[in-house]
């Protein structure tokens, strides 16, 4: 998870953990539009969606199904 968030845009960074963060917590859907970092270097503008769909006993967070898609303008 801290590698993936490493990779997201400085400025995105606390709206995206708090998005996701809040997701996992609750059980909602978390759906967030930020910029993640391609493996040339420059940013692209991604919106991802996804919620829990399993936990264990305790509450934490098994399974998550979502997507992520690229939405920067070609």
């Amino acid at each position: 998870y801290r590698q993936w968030l490493e990779e997201i845009h400085p400025d995105d960074r606390p709206h995206a953990s708090q998005a996701f963060g809040d997701a996992l917590d609750s059980g909602d859907a978390a759906d967030v539009e930020y910029r993640l970092r391609r493996a040339d270097g420059s940013w692209s503008w991604i919106r991802s969606t996804g919620q829990v769909v399993e936990r264990d006993a305790a509450g934490r967070a098994l399974r998550v199904i979502g997507i992520h898609c690229d939405i920067s303008e070609a």
